[in-house]
């Protein structure tokens, strides 16, 4: 029943310090419930803040698995504030422990926060679209699947605003000190597709390359199946051996960026 209902909307932002590993957030959700549900946040965030088409909700949340678990009434709208402190990264991870794992961590080098870490409010079930905007450190670029509406420098902040509205499972955020190469190239049905690179500077020489290889595995792939269906693909680096693939992006581990064959 509630993958048939509509989709719930996010409106998002986030402040995000890697040196401090702390998270600030708010969300405007669309939630448009015509009976009680579940909201779903992780239990090492303190939520600040959470309102019910308007009326503050204090009863408190239960429990069970890491996560925090409200029982809301009938909603057109919540609003709710959150803020934590997520785990360290760990340099020496394995590639299979990276497989299995649902922690948000945040470090200078790179931040990774998985939907699967409940590190934004979720209602299980639901199918989600998207606006969030990152807040990030100057030096620092942060991405979530969705087209690059916005993004800005000022006052020593990096900020960047994606959306993305096709009906999806999750919201995963990956952040670091990358270096942004972007290309254009036009879709068999003529429409722009943006392509872009979010490398840590060792890989910045590689970025030209990537590009070429999408634009052409793009091209083959709509002469096989149709348009390519989202507006943006970018290929963003880890510091640790993830291979992973989110709609628009894949995000792959700096030695594994690093093999020529990968490209190909």
């Amino acid at each position: 029943a509630a993958a048939n209902a509509a989709p719930l909307a996010h409106d998002m932002k986030l402040r995000l310090d890697p040196a401090t590993r702390q998270l600030v957030a708010s969300d405007r959700m669309e939630v448009e419930a015509d009976k009680p549900f579940a909201l779903v946040l992780g239990a090492r965030f303190t939520v600040e803040q959470l309102t019910v088409d308007g009326v503050a909700h204090r009863a408190p949340p239960t429990h069970t698995d890491g996560m925090q678990i409200w029982q809301l009434p009938p909603a057109r709208v919540l609003t709710i504030r959150w803020r934590g402190e997520l785990a360290p990264l760990a340099a020496d991870v394995a590639h299979r422990d990276t497989l299995g794992a649902a922690t948000a961590v945040a470090d200078q080098n790179g931040s990774f926060l998985p939907a699967g870490a409940g590190w934004y409010p979720s209602v299980p079930g639901r199918f989600e679209t998207w606006t969030v905007e990152i807040d990030l450190p100057a030096g620092q670029h942060g991405v979530v699947p969705g087209e690059l509406r916005e993004s800005r420098q000022a006052d020593g902040r990096s900020v960047a605003r994606y959306e993305f509205p096709h009906p999806g499972r999750g919201i995963d955020l990956m952040a670091g000190p990358y270096v942004v190469a972007a290309q254009e190239m036009r879709g068999i049905a003529g429409t722009p597709i943006a392509l872009r690179t979010l490398f840590h500077p060792e890989l910045a020489p590689l970025a030209q390359g990537y590009l070429e290889a999408v634009r052409d595995y793009l091209a083959r792939y709509e002469a096989w199946i149709g348009p390519y269906p989202f507006a943006s693909f970018s290929v963003v680096s880890s510091p640790t051996p993830t291979g992973f693939g989110m709609p628009g992006l894949t995000y792959l581990g700096i030695e594994v960026l690093k093999l020529p064959f990968i490209r190909a």
